[in-house]
């Protein structure tokens, strides 16, 4: 099959409750690259918060600029209305598996992935843009331009602005009560229904983001979270 008429897929990378995830070829004149292409269910096109969010990832993440920040090419909808993302095809391993397969690392190895988080991570915050739902699997290490453990984060899917003119109205796209990010990286506020997070004061924010990191920082230098 070929998606916007641009993108041949060649097979699948992954499935979630939202969608599936195609590794797919772009041709570029003479030259062909590949490409990841995110969909979204048919059937999840027909709620306006879930559209919503689905094009509010596209053009959160359409204006990050950092190098260890997955690039997207293009977006759209197939013939049948299905929604798609096109983005970099990152051949790598996700942080999980080596920690799993390698055990504790290093700290000259961790100190060397943690400075290429935060700087993504860095670029995002002063954009406003909270990543949410960091964990080792959002987290690719590759080699690139002779470079090892070369980080590419991924998923900026339920990224949300902290200051937005559009605050109010994303706010609204999530159902009161609904949790999202990962149980054992998620900031003790993330887990607060809505309605409490605003009877309490507290606020998501980047200090949300930093909490994560700091699971996955004790994670890579212990073999296990803590």
């Amino acid at each position: 099959q070929v998606i916007g008429g641009r993108y041949r897929v060649t097979g699948v990378l992954g499935e979630g409750g939202m969608g599936i995830v195609y590794v797919g070829e772009q041709q570029m004149g003479s030259t062909i690259r590949q490409v990841a292409t995110k969909t979204l269910h048919p059937h999840l096109s027909k709620d306006p918060s879930v559209l919503a969010r689905f094009h509010r990832e596209c053009g959160t993440v359409a204006q990050l600029e950092h190098p260890n920040t997955i690039k997207f090419f293009d977006f759209g909808a197939t013939a049948d209305g299905t929604l798609y993302i096109a983005m970099e095809f990152v051949k790598g391993s996700p942080l999980n598996e080596i920690i799993e397969n390698g055990g504790p690392m290093i700290p000259e190895r961790v100190l060397k992935i943690m400075k290429q988080v935060c700087g993504a991570l860095d670029e995002a915050h002063k954009q406003g843009i909270i990543h949410r739902d960091l964990k080792p699997e959002n987290l690719i290490l590759t080699d690139r331009a002779g470079e090892v453990d070369f980080v590419k984060v991924l998923d900026f899917g339920i990224a949300a602005r902290s200051e937005s003119a559009d605050s109010q109205k994303e706010q609204k796209l999530t159902q009161q009560g609904m949790v999202l990010g990962t149980p054992p990286y998620m900031s003790p506020e993330q887990t607060y229904m809505k309605s409490d997070r605003e009877r309490l004061g507290v606020e998501v924010d980047a200090r949300s983001d930093i909490y994560s990191m700091g699971v996955i920082l004790y994670e890579m230098s212990a073999g296990r979270r803590p």
